[in-house]
C-alpha cells in the first residue's frame, strides 16, 4: 500500500501492443505540467512492460495486477490511495466507464475523465475532450455528465507537450533539397501496414531515393518490426526508435503520414501536411470537422485503400507541395499548444484546499483582444464606497498588514489624496477585485509596491493570476527599470505561489533588499510575512 505523502493526483491509464500507447503517452505530457510545479503524481497502471520503462521514466507507478472487471479495478485503486494524501483520480482509459467512476467517487476521491468519444456517461468533476467536433464541439457532454460538472471541450485542451507551446520554429525548408516523409502509426502499430506501403512507394516510376529521404517512427509497442528493419539495414529507410518526443522530426519534415491520434494535433500546431488514416473507432471522424482544423487528405481506414494509390498519392503531394503547404498554411480552427497548461490548472482547482496555483494561459481572441468575459478600468470616484467595503471585507483584512477596518471618514481623506494608480477588474460585468500599485522611494531608491484585494466570495484563482499578470504588464510598460517589493502573510500559501510563478523570489530579512522591504513595511514582522522582489525582466 502506497503512503507517499508527496503524492496528491493519481493518472489510471492503460497501454500496450494491443490498446497502443497514446492514452499513456498524453497522461505523461499532463503529469510532466504538473510536476514542475511540484505537484506528485502517481501512475496506475496494469502490470509492468519493458517496452514501456523509457515513457515512465521520472516518474511513480503503481501497478494494479491484470484487468478482470470494472468493479475490482476501482477497488484495488480505492485501496492503494487509502493512506496517501491523493484528492483527484484522473482516469484515461476506455475500459473504465461511469460504473467506475462511480465508486471512486463513493470513496471520496475527485475525478477527472478524459474522453474522445462523446458517446460514453461519466460521473466526474471535471471532463476533457480535445477533440474538434465541428459546432457540436462547445455542446458535447451536456446529457452525459452531472450538471456540475466543469467540461474542457475541444483543441483548446490537446494535451501536447510542452514544446508545442512555445513559438513555432520557422521552418525553413531541407538545405539539401531532400523531400522527407515521415510515416508513424503511433506507440503500437503494425509495422507490417508500412513496410507494404514502403516497398509499394519505392517501385513507383516517379520514386526518386536521391531526393525522398523516409523515416519511418517504431514506437514502444509495435509490431511486427521484421521487414521495416530489414527494408533500413537495405538503405530503404531510416527507423525512430526508443523516440520520446517527435517534435524535431515533425518540424524537419515535409509530410507526415500516419494514424490520426493526437499526432494530427501536433501537425495542426505545427502546420505541417499530412495523410491520415483510421486504425480504430475513436480516429473516426467526418472529413469537413478535419477540414476545419487543416487536416485534408484523410483515408478512412489504411487496411482498405489501396496502398498503391497512397503511394501515389504521395509522390503527387510532392510534386504539387508548394499548393500542399498553402493548403496546408491555414485553418478555421488554431492551436496554440498550450492546452496541457490549461487543463493541469483546472485539475488542481480540484483541491480542498485549494492552495494549488497555476498559471492558465489566457484563451486568446482571434483578434489579440482582452481574455473573453474581463475588463480591466481605472478606479473612478463613484467607486468610494464599494472600494471601502471590498477593502474591509475579513478576507481581505486577514492577509493584510494593517487588519483593522478602516473607518469611511478616514478612508475619504485618503481618497482625494492618494497618489496611487488604481483599476478595478470585472468578469462579465461583476466586479472581482481592486488593483493598485506606486513607485515609492526607499533607501534611496525608487520601487514599486501594490496588491490587490477581491470584491466578494465569488473570486477565482484564475481571476487574481489574470490581474497581477496584468498588473505587471502595466508597470513593466509604464517603468520597466523599477524593481517591485511586497510582504505576503505567511499563512496565505496562494498569494505565495501565485506571485513565485509571477517572477517574485523571496530573500532573507538582513539581505540588502530584505532591509529595503523592512524599510518600506515597518509594520511586517519578518516571522509573519514573507518578504519577495522581483526584478525588471
Amino acid at each position: 500500500m502506497l503512503t507517499d505523502s508527496n503524492h496528491r493526483i493519481a493518472i489510471r491509464t492503460s497501454a500496450s501492443s494491443e490498446t497502443g500507447i497514446g492514452h499513456l503517452v498524453r497522461m505523461r505530457h499532463l503529469a510532466l505540467a504538473l510536476q514542475q510545479q511540484e505537484i506528485g503524481v502517481l501512475f496506475l497502471l496494469d502490470k509492468p512492460d519493458s517496452g514501456l520503462s523509457e515513457l515512465l521514466d521520472g516518474v511513480d507507478v503503481g501497478y494494479l495486477g491484470e484487468f478482470t472487471s470494472q468493479k475490482q479495478d476501482a477497488s484495488q485503486v480505492i485501496e492503494q490511495l487509502a493512506t496517501t494524501s491523493i484528492e483527484v483520480v484522473v482516469v484515461d482509459d476506455y475500459r473504465l466507464d461511469v460504473s467506475w467512476e462511480a465508486e471512486i467517487a463513493r470513496a471520496g476521491l475527485r475525478i477527472v475523465s478524459i474522453d474522445d468519444m462523446a458517446t460514453r456517461s461519466h460521473q466526474c468533476d471535471l471532463l476533457v475532450d480535445p477533440k474538434w467536433r465541428g459546432a457540436e464541439t462547445s455542446g458535447g457532454y451536456q446529457s452525459l455528465v452531472p450538471q456540475g460538472c466543469h467540461r474542457l471541450l475541444g483543441p483548446d485542451y490537446a494535451l501536447l507537450s510542452a514544446e508545442y507551446g512555445t513559438s513555432l520554429k520557422k521552418r525553413e525548408g531541407s538545405p539539401d533539397n531532400l523531400f522527407r516523409v515521415l510515416f508513424t502509426l503511433g506507440g503500437g502499430g503494425d509495422l507490417n501496414i508500412l513496410a507494404d506501403l514502403l516497398e509499394v512507394l519505392q517501385q513507383q516510376p516517379d520514386y526518386d531515393a536521391n531526393v525522398i529521404q523516409l523515416q519511418a517512427v517504431v514506437g514502444p509497442s509495435s509490431r511486427n518490426r521484421q521487414r521495416l528493419q530489414q527494408l533500413a539495414e537495405q538503405g530503404a529507410v531510416e527507423l525512430l526508435v526508443g523516440k520520446r518526443s517527435l517534435f524535431e522530426a515533425y518540424c524537419s519534415a515535409s509530410l507526415v503520414v500516419g494514424a490520426a491520434g493526437g499526432t494530427v494535433y501536433e501537425l495542426v500546431r505545427l502546420r505541417i501536411p499530412m495523410i491520415s488514416f483510421s486504425m480504430s473507432d475513436n480516429q473516426q471522424t467526418p472529413q469537413s470537422w478535419l477540414d476545419e482544423i487543416g487536416r485534408y487528405f484523410h483515408l478512412p481506414s489504411c487496411l482498405d485503400d489501396d496502398v498503391r494509390r497512397l503511394a501515389q498519392l504521395i509522390l503527387l503531394v510532392k510534386e504539387q507541395y508548394a499548393r500542399v503547404q498553402r493548403l496546408f498554411s491555414e485553418s478555421k480552427v488554431q492551436l496554440d499548444g498550450r492546452g496541457v497548461e490549461r487543463v493541469a490548472a483546472e485539475v488542481c482547482q480540484l483541491f480542498s484546499n485549494n492552495d494549488c496555483v497555476m498559471q492558465s494561459p489566457e484563451r486568446a481572441e482571434q483578434n489579440g483582444s482582452e481574455r473573453r468575459g474581463y475588463h480591466l478600468r481605472p478606479v473612478k470616484d463613484q467607486d468610494i464606497n464599494h472600494y471601502l467595503q471590498s477593502r474591509n471585507l475579513q478576507l481581505n483584512r486577514g492577509n493584510m498588514i494593517e487588519e483593522r477596518a478602516i473607518r469611511p471618514i478616514v478612508h475619504y481623506r485618503w481618497w482625494f489624496q492618494t497618489q496611487r494608480d488604481s483599476f478595478l477588474l470585472t468578469k462579465d460585468g461583476e466586479a472581482k477585485l481592486y488593483i493598485w500599485q506606486e513607485i515609492v522611494q526607499v533607501s534611496g531608491g525608487g520601487y514599486w509596491i501594490g496588491g490587490w484585494f477581491v470584491c466578494g466570495e465569488g473570486c477565482q484563482y484564475q481571476d487574481t493570476l489574470y490581474a497581477l499578470s496584468k498588473q505587471l504588464e502595466w508597470t513593466d510598460q509604464h517603468h520597466p527599470d523599477v524593481p517591485w517589493i511586497a510582504v505576503i502573510s505567511r499563512e496565505n500559501h496562494f498569494v505565495k505561489l501565485l506571485n513565485q510563478y509571477q517572477g517574485f523570489t523571496e530573500v532573507e530579512q538582513d539581505s540588502e533588499r530584505g532591509v529595503v522591504i523592512a524599510n518600506a513595511f515597518p509594520k511586517a514582522d519578518f516571522d509573519q510575512f514573507y518578504f519577495v522582489t522581483r526584478n525588471p525582466p
